[in-house]
């Protein structure tokens, strides 16, 4: 049932680090990383811009032309990088090189890309594409993925796996990382819970009760993660300001690092933002729209009787000179996002405070990193209080 794209129950397994881990304190002082835009797409009138969702995401080839996933239509529309529009790729659709539920299409080292959609039940599917934007294959696998991240070196991914055991009456869901076979390269958690019932499907208080069991633990127990650009995997653990940086091999540790941090509340204000993002989720699915109401949302976050503070981490962001930003507040009533910075070395640097979502949005009730770094530039899709989605190119330097 596709509600389980939406939340997520997770415990982080790591094994013990050998070596030691860089702590930072909660100096706030430090250097000023300064964005500047140079470049906006979107806010127009006109088809190729006309993004609807905010899981709308940008990639980036060699030659800075610009790929705005669009999930909304089920294409990838791509502009040079002055901001003209070239072409789209795909469209929504069962024919080769279209899409059926587009999440992501990003681009690979050597400007080929991959593209993550799903077919109905939630079916993983993968797309190759060569370094023009044309269809190569596709391949359909039986997994269920929820919301990946994908590196740019060798394909990789790392997402939620769901999996159901019917003889056990089990939901398992796993954080992992999967080759682009979706084969399991690394467990990152398990955890798991009942199955589905189904002859309460239509029942309001047995989803208040499942999405609220589910909420409690996810709140707790979810593992941040992304691939930086050498294709190591940088991972948080969970209710503590920790980051681990795995060689690419996925077996040895390159850094851990660590900070000390003042906890941030929740207000009224963040609580029925986030109702309203799980809403947005729902109504992407009529099929679970029409079980699932926003009233039964509020219900579930009201009996999940939350933990009244945010997650340390809710999202990594690498850059592409080997700094870390480290998103540990997203504001969804004030849209404001603001990261730590780290060196290479997992040393704090400073911070940095952007609006319209910039650094990290919601999706399927996770926080999910929005900003990549290419070429010497950020990109990233920001989001004004209309709710327009414009793609933005910054440059960016160190403040003296």
């Amino acid at each position: 049932m596709p509600i389980t794209r939406v939340f997520c129950l997770v415990f982080v397994i790591l094994p013990a680090f050998s070596g030691d881990v860089i702590k930072n304190g909660k100096r706030h002082q430090g250097r000023e990383l300064v964005f500047t835009e140079e470049l906006r797409i979107g806010g127009e009138d006109r088809d190729e811009t006309d993004w609807a969702r905010t899981s709308t995401s940008v990639s980036v080839d060699s030659k800075g032309r610009i790929y705005v996933t669009d999930p909304g239509e089920g294409r990838v529309v791509v502009f040079d990088a002055r901001g003209n529009y070239l072409k789209t790729i795909g469209g929504r659709g069962q024919a080769p090189g279209e899409f059926l539920d587009l999440h992501r299409y990003e681009v690979q080292r050597d400007d080929t890309a991959l593209v993550f959609d799903r077919s109905e039940g939630s079916v993983a599917r993968i797309h190759r594409f060569d370094t023009e934007g044309k269809f190569v294959s596709r391949r359909e696998y039986t997994r269920i993925v929820v919301e990946p991240v994908m590196s740019t070196v060798g394909g990789k991914l790392a997402a939620l796996v769901v999996s159901h055991d019917p003889k056990a009456g089990k939901m398992f869901f796993r954080h992992s990382v999967l080759s682009p076979e979706l084969k399991t390269l690394k467990l990152l958690s398990d955890e798991s819970g009942p199955a589905m019932d189904r002859s309460r499907l239509m029942d309001g208080n047995y989803w208040v009760e499942r999405i609220a069991r589910n909420l409690r633990r996810a709140w707790t127990r979810d593992p941040v993660y992304n691939f930086d650009h050498k294709g190591r995997l940088i991972v948080s653990r969970p209710t503590a300001y920790e980051i681990t940086v795995w060689e690419s091999d996925l077996k040895t540790k390159a850094l851990v690092f660590s900070r000390d941090y003042d906890r941030i509340a929740y207000d009224d204000a963040f609580i029925t933002a986030f109702v309203e993002g799980l809403v947005e989720t729902i109504l992407a699915d009529p099929d679970l729209g029409r079980i699932v109401t926003p009233i039964i949302l509020s219900r579930a976050v009201d009996k999940a009787e939350l933990t009244p503070f945010k997650p340390p981490v809710a999202a990594i962001i690498p850059m592409d000179d080997g700094h870390i930003l480290v998103v540990h507040d997203v504001n969804l009533a004030t849209r404001e996002t603001r990261a730590d910075i780290f060196s290479a070395a997992g040393r704090y640097m400073g911070q940095v405070t952007m609006g319209d979502f910039a650094l990290a949005r919601t999706g399927d009730g996770l926080f999910l990193p929005r900003m990549v770094f290419s070429n010497g530039a950020a990109y990233t899709v920001m989001t004004d209080e209309e709710g327009s989605h414009s793609v933005v190119r910054f440059r960016y330097h160190w403040k003296q």
